[in-house]
């Protein structure tokens, strides 16, 4: 969801706190988000406690690269891109990804849009089709998005300007 640009430090800074407040003696990983603005670091951080000798991740390479895709989708889902920069990023990152789905889907897609010059109709069935294809992963990211939303909300109120 960081590396997929769909949450920023405006969403995890206030979750952060709260869990650190309520845990008697909070992971490393979490006392550093709390304080990190710059997504890359903050990604590397929770990466670096995901991927540690001592935990053996949960979800296999292909779901977390659906999980990166469907986080797109909720970008575009928000008005944060457009459905031509969803398809384009989406097949940009598969092509170098284990996903389940490949670049050519999206890529042809892309193309699809751009001959129909962007027409409404095209984009609509478009929508439809991955949404049908990554619908368990579309609809967990859109569970943790809800809880992150909430955070989000209270920090801009907050820290308006920020």
């Amino acid at each position: 969801m960081i590396d997929a640009g769909l949450i920023s430090y405006r969403h995890y800074f206030l979750w952060a706190d709260e869990l650190i407040a309520d845990l008697s003696d909070p992971p490393v990983w979490l006392l550093e988000i709390a304080t990190i603005k710059y997504l890359a670091d903050a990604s590397a951080a929770i990466k670096r406690f995901v991927f540690a000798d001592s935990l053996a991740p949960t979800e296999s390479s292909e779901n977390l690269d659906n999980m990166y895709v469907a986080s797109l989708f909720h970008r575009f889902q928000i008005g944060a891109i457009s459905w031509a920069s969803f398809l384009e990023y989406s097949g940009g990152y598969t092509d170098a990804a284990n996903a389940t789905v490949d670049c050519e889907f999206f890529y042809y897609m892309l193309n699809e849009l751009e001959a129909s010059e962007y027409d409404p109709n095209v984009e609509y069935d478009q929508v439809q089709e991955v949404t049908a294809e990554l619908a368990s992963e579309i609809s967990a990211i859109g569970e943790y998005l809800s809880v992150f939303q909430v955070y989000f909300r209270r920090y801009v109120k907050e820290f308006p300007g920020q």
